[in-house]
């Protein structure tokens, strides 16, 4: 098969025209040319078979590598993504956690819309962190029971009764500062939002709430707890274009950076939901495989816009 480079220099396209049959910049097809762009190759056969396709080009220049196998497009759904809110989120985890912040303002909050990413990003930080504990709470909780969540959490064991589950915590968190992360804690009755700041100062544990808009309410009304909230509160936004094509860099190997309509048809699909960026993802990838193309354009989405409905 020609190469891109024969192949602008056979038909005199310059690097935007050649990039404009497949929706890419002139920065972007430079970068194929030296092999520098994810899955260059797969372009690289795009382009040319564009040029072919209208008639600049001879069919034989395609040549046998101008067949473009299906299903070599990959998607990893479980790709974290270091978004502003994670960024700001593993701020304020880490601030809680050192040792020489004090312990009188050492409740974090973050709140945000269903679907921003707040789960993932506290249990990306809580895997990466041996001295962070994730807990989610679950409606029906009592005292005891959250106790026992949070204890076999940072030691591994439980006790019966509510004494004994708090000397647990007390002693695992006497040596090492530990970060007992609450999600869903929107969910959460103000008896039990209490109980956690009589924890934090009992045992000198940090907490992170993590939850809807409603959680920011209940603890404003709260004045002991809010004031013992850390700052900044955290309010999670919505993801942006830059977070779509980097899902898409980062999940499945495309750069559609330079596809600014393509990425912005994506984020009004996933309507501001990570979860739907994802859930489109796997059925564009199956849909690109099975055709044998490679380039994310328009033309794909419109194609794969009667199948969302």
């Amino acid at each position: 098969m020609i190469t891109l480079t024969e192949a602008l220099d056979k038909t005199g396209m310059t690097l935007q025209a050649a990039g404009a049959l497949v929706g890419l910049g002139k920065s972007a097809v430079s970068r194929i040319k030296s092999h520098d762009y994810p899955n260059w190759t797969n372009y690289e056969i795009s382009i040319i078979r564009k040029m072919v396709d209208g008639g600049m080009l001879d069919k034989e220049h395609l040549g046998a590598e101008g067949d473009i196998e299906p299903g070599n497009l990959k998607l990893d759904p479980t790709t974290f993504i270091p978004t502003i809110n994670v960024v700001e989120t593993n701020n304020l985890a880490n601030g809680l956690l050192d040792p020489t912040t004090t312990l009188n303002s050492s409740i974090g909050m973050i709140v945000g819309s269903a679907g921003y990413g707040k789960t993932t990003a506290i249990k990306h930080f809580a895997s990466e962190s041996p001295q962070a504990a994730y807990i989610l709470y679950m409606e029906g909780y009592t005292l005891t029971m959250l106790l026992k969540t949070i204890s076999i959490e940072l030691t591994g064991t439980c006790q019966r009764y509510f004494d004994q589950n708090l000397a647990l915590i007390k002693e695992a968190t006497s040596t090492y500062r530990k970060l007992v992360i609450i999600d869903e804690a929107d969910r959460m009755p103000i008896r039990l939002l209490e109980a956690l700041r009589n924890i934090n100062e009992f045992c000198g544990a940090p907490l992170l709430l993590v939850g809807e808009k409603a959680l920011q309410a209940k603890l404003e009304a709260v004045p002991r707890l809010k004031s013992r909230i850390r700052k900044p509160e955290i309010a999670f936004v919505p993801i942006n274009v830059t977070d779509v094509a980097t899902f898409y860099q980062m999940a499945v190997g495309i750069d559609i950076s330079e596809q600014k309509e393509v990425c912005r048809q994506l984020l009004r699909w996933a309507g501001n939901d990570f979860r739907n960026l994802v859930n489109d993802a796997q059925h564009i990838v199956s849909s690109m495989n099975t055709s044998g193309v490679y380039i994310l354009s328009e033309e794909v989405l419109n194609a794969y816009k009667p199948l969302r409905s």
